[in-house]
């Protein structure tokens, strides 16, 4: 724009033969503005940074984390890093921090929807729980799983890898939980399966006091919980290690629930892991996390307001490395 108004001030000089402070009185320009505008420089941008940028060490220990952890989403690296002391980062910014690194994983992502799932809600443990089975073809023979599923906590409290799946055996599976959980009282959703609506089943959970809710035929989504966990064992569990004997499906099985119980966070509660919330506080670990956020983001304010300091006393030149983390 200046650059505009001194080439039409010159170009009516040289064709006018009149004076420049003639010409700036006819278009209203004051000579101390013009003047000013012709010595204007642009301001030196001198590298200040935002005071609540992420610290270069948490950059890159996101970026580390991230490159192990792949196809884990960005909002439960967030969470597994800040409970591994690894930096105090909120999603959003973990999220920027990947995005510049071209580091999501926004591609080849199954997304699997649960749909409307049985309507009351649980507000502890043990008050819900859900069951299905599911088929797991081996070469060429079939064997079942069986898991018992807490809908408030997503804890798996018992499964079974079983070779048949008729009522006697589904019973059985059924007595053995509740004889080592020594739960009663609870109530129990599954689909409308021979096995689960027969009389040998309902003796069971009679014995127990345990009320049976049936979903409605041809709805899987009502029994959304125990739905979307056998899926995750497909996915995470059976197609990456391709069991070819029902050992080996047994083997890989109970170590993938023992990880989902008691290692794996889940978007579902809050990204907690789910023994957090059948045997834990889970608003202690808010808690922690909350401390942990604001702990950071106090360090980090310090860090770059101290930095923008010397950058503006000509101490330092470019961003510095600080020596210690976020945590």
């Amino acid at each position: 724009m200046i650059s505009m108004i001194k080439a039409e001030v010159e170009k009516m000089k040289e064709k006018t033969g009149l004076s420049t402070g003639w010409i700036l009185k006819q278009l209203g320009i004051g000579r101390t503005t013009y003047h000013r505008w012709l010595n204007w420089k642009r301001p030196e941008n001198r590298g200040f940074v935002y005071p609540l940028k992420p610290l270069k060490s948490e950059e890159e220990a996101v970026i580390g984390y991230a490159k192990g952890h792949h196809g884990v989403g960005y909002k439960k690296l967030s969470y597994q890093m800040l409970d591994e002391a690894v930096a105090a980062l909120t999603p959003s910014q973990v999220y920027r921090i990947l995005d510049k690194e071209n580091l999501l994983d926004k591609w080849g992502k199954t997304r699997q929807e649960a749909g409307k799932e049985y309507k009351d809600k649980p507000t502890k443990p043990n008050e819900h729980w859900h069951t299905d089975i599911m088929y797991i073809k081996v070469l060429e023979m079939w064997c079942f799983m069986i898991a018992i599923l807490d809908g408030y906590s997503r804890y798996v409290v018992g499964f079974k890898i079983m070779l048949d799946m008729t009522a006697q055996s589904v019973s059985l599976f059924m007595q053995e939980v509740i004889d080592r959980t020594e739960i009663k009282s609870v109530k129990l959703i599954n689909d409308n399966g021979s096995q689960l609506i027969s009389k040998d089943f309902r003796k069971v959970l009679l014995s127990a006091e345990i009320q049976q809710i049936r979903i409605r035929r041809n709805h899987p989504q009502s029994n959304g919980k125990s739905e979307r966990f056998n899926g995750l064992v497909r996915q995470e569990c059976l197609r990456p290690h391709s069991p070819v004997t029902v050992t080996e499906v047994e083997k890989v099985v109970g170590q993938y629930i023992e990880e989902y119980n008691n290692r794996r966070l889940h978007s579902s509660i809050d990204y907690m892991r789910p023994v957090d919330y059948y045997r834990g506080n889970p608003e202690e670990i808010k808690k922690l996390r909350d401390e942990k956020l604001a702990i950071a983001k106090e360090r980090r304010l310090a860090a770059n307001r101290e930095f923008n300091r010397m950058l503006k006393i000509g101490e330092t030149t470019s961003y510095f490395k600080p020596a210690f983390c976020s945590i």
